[in-house]
């Protein structure tokens, strides 16, 4: 077992691209002199919370990093969680008295990696943080939280090595506010799965992510699972078409749900955003690709009054240069504008919440900034537009 040590430190420069600090749409990158990355973001009252990773330390290992900006993108506070080995934030939820942030860790728990739970006062000041593991062998990772009547719901996944092979788990442990485990299920076949996303429904949750035990060959479906409110499970379903699906992330529909990843069932087996609109029992609705001419993924999606807006990544060229790709749809999954952002490197979005007057995206960029990799942070109107 591994002993808990805290590190935190105020980082870092934010560099503004476009606009001033009283504009309804900026570009930013915030970050240090290495790499930092952002994979989720989460609205408050007051801004934004973003949370990903960062290396911005001596040794070169990574830390959960936490940014908070307002609504101009300021920045108020950013934080680098962690111990002596690396850790990373994946997704957050808001509480009454701050946040909790969960991912991985290497530093605390098991003998490789677990998954992690941080809660935060409102100030970025942890108040406590705990590990989650079944084994000492195995490797676990946090990717998405949402509320319960006693706690919280953490969704993941539980990578078990045996011999010559491992065996891979949808992995979701329940904890109450104190972040004290009250238990733990599994979800998935004999072979491997993985939970990527959940969402709260009102009669329990939907889970998304991939799975190789719905296919007869090694090729992975798109991954659903609905579970109650005690976690038994109600129904599974693969969703794809001859080679590989994924879900990243799901959301709410008017009269079901709509979940967003990529399929290299095509001609030549490159990579397309791929959409799916499900009924409330997963019966497809309908089902579509995005893309172009190169490689593109989705990695989340945000209802909106009149659709949904989608953001991922698309390559621009064939030497594997990418943009931040966002695309706006209808409740039938026509595109009603796409936009592309980004400058001479690789620039990737990775979530999405919506504002009152548009979006906020967050993400990665090689392009900008003061490091090799640094947080990307656009603030797009209703259209997709920086102005």
């Amino acid at each position: 077992m591994k002993r808990f040590s805290i590190i935190l430190s105020g980082l870092l420069i934010s560099t503004a691209l476009y606009g001033v600090s009283k504009s309804v749409t900026f570009e930013k990158v915030y970050g240090s002199k290495e790499d930092d990355s952002a994979k989720s973001v989460i609205s408050l009252p007051d801004g934004f919370l973003i949370v990903g990773e960062t290396n911005a330390n001596r040794d070169r290992r990574t830390d959960m990093y936490l940014i908070k900006i307002d609504k101009n993108g300021k920045k108020i506070w950013s934080k680098a969680i962690g111990g002596r080995d690396d850790d990373a934030g994946s997704a957050a939820i808001a509480t009454k008295d701050g946040f909790i942030a969960i991912g991985m860790t290497k530093s605390f728990g098991s003998d490789r990696s677990s998954i992690y739970a941080v809660s935060l006062d409102k100030k970025g000041n942890a108040q406590w943080q705990r590990a989650y593991f079944s084994s000492d062998e195995s490797y676990y990772h946090g990717t998405g939280i949402v509320p319960t009547s006693k706690g919280y719901k953490i969704a993941g996944w539980e990578d078990k090595p045996e011999f010559f092979d491992a065996k891979v788990n949808g992995y979701v442990v329940d904890i109450d506010t104190e972040g004290e485990r009250n238990k733990l299920r599994r979800y998935g076949g004999k072979d491997d799965d993985k939970l990527y996303d959940i969402l709260k429904t009102d009669d329990g949750y939907l889970m998304v992510g991939e799975s190789e035990s719905l296919r007869e060959d090694e090729s992975f479906d798109a991954y659903v699972v609905k579970i109650d409110k005690k976690g038994k499970l109600l129904w599974q379903k693969g969703y794809g078409w001859g080679y590989d699906e994924k879900a990243n992330a799901v959301t709410k529909a008017k009269d079901g749900y709509i979940f967003v990843g990529l399929t290299k069932s095509n001609r030549d087996k490159r990579e397309e955003a791929y959409v799916v609109k499900i009924d409330k029992m997963g019966k497809v609705v309908w089902q579509n690709t995005y893309g172009g001419r190169y490689d593109e993924e989705a990695f989340d999606i945000v209802a909106d009054d009149d659709g949904y807006v989608i953001v991922g990544v698309t390559e621009t060229d064939t030497h594997g240069r990418e943009d931040v790709y966002i695309f706006k749809i209808d409740e039938k999954g026509k595109v009603l504008w796409r936009k592309n952002y980004g400058g001479r490197d690789s620039d990737i979005a990775h979530s999405i919440t919506k504002t009152d007057d548009g979006y906020l995206v967050v993400g990665e960029t090689e392009s900008y900034g003061n490091g090799r990799k640094d947080v990307y942070v656009l603030k797009i109107d209703k259209n997709g537009n920086i102005k």
